[in-house]
């Protein structure tokens, strides 16, 4: 018998083409038929709504109390991760982060307690920033952590391009 490969590289174009169908019944489970006039109570908790992108997802709810949100994820977590079961995945524990993004300055910072199902406990504690494809959350959505790494990485890529003009045998003023 031949071996058979399947699966595409880590990489490939299709990627997110594929992963948008695979899990296109997760993200049905999320789905709200809310009208678009629907003017929405401040004091009322919304719906939990899923974004996802390949294979990160992000789970997120909005309410004026912040254990409330709490419960609401847990309870949408236990759903996702139930139809990734059923689908033959399963969730990276170590990759779950927290955050709540509130202007609060004294709010307590809750945070989530899963049972596994493997007979361990696990505490996910809110972070003070957490990435999403590429791009640096803080709690109060400033992104002042996001534009001092960007200001960083292109102080490195000059600092690079200084010490290539800097040598004897330099670049030229064209390729530099």
């Amino acid at each position: 018998m031949k071996h058979v490969e399947n699966g595409i590289p880590q990489g490939s174009p299709i990627s997110p083409i594929l992963a948008a169908f695979y899990t296109a019944e997760l993200l049905e489970q999320f789905k709200h038929n809310t009208p678009a006039n629907h003017n929405q109570n401040p004091n009322k908790t919304t719906d939990v709504h899923l974004l996802m992108y390949v294979d990160n997802g992000k789970l997120y709810v909005s309410s004026s109390s912040l254990e409330m949100n709490i419960e609401k994820l847990k309870e949408a977590y236990n759903k996702a991760k139930k139809w990734l079961k059923s689908a033959g995945l399963s969730p990276d524990y170590a990759k779950r982060e927290l955050m709540h993004y509130t202007r609060r300055k004294n709010d307590g910072s809750p945070l989530i307690t899963f049972d596994d199902g493997d007979g361990n406990q696990r505490v996910v504690k809110p972070k003070a920033t957490v990435r999403w494809l590429g791009v640096y959350f803080d709690r109060k959505l400033c992104f002042q952590k996001h534009a001092s790494i960007l200001a960083a990485q292109g102080e490195n890529a000059v600092s690079s391009l200084t010490m290539l003009a800097n040598t004897i045998r330099s670049l030229s003023q064209t390729h530099l």
